[in-house]
């Protein structure tokens, strides 16, 4: 928040990710977890699925690495595609 000197002050320890236009970073403003998929569906209606791909032939391994994927209806030609190496939601396909 701003203060009525103008200054921002933190609520809490600021923490800044990596920034590729700013050397001071990016402050994060809010550390999303697996509600972000519900998060998604009250803001648009449309369901979200976190796919995380642990794959070492493709050199596929790290923290992090889950992909959020959100489908928009359409003609129905829209898929997933899953293998045996892919995880939605955490559950093995």
């Amino acid at each position: 928040m701003i203060g009525e000197d103008g200054e921002v002050t933190h609520l809490l320890p600021p923490v800044y990710h990596g920034n590729p236009v700013s050397a001071d970073g990016a402050l994060v403003t809010v550390d999303w977890g697996f509600d972000i998929c519900r998060h998604i569906f009250e803001a648009s209606g449309l369901f979200t699925h976190v796919v995380h791909i642990d794959d070492l032939s493709h050199g596929i391994r790290a923290e992090y690495i889950e992909v959020l994927v959100t489908l928009k209806p359409g003609n129905g030609n829209a898929s997933l595609a899953t293998a045996s190496s892919m995880e939605v939601g955490g559950a093995r396909k």
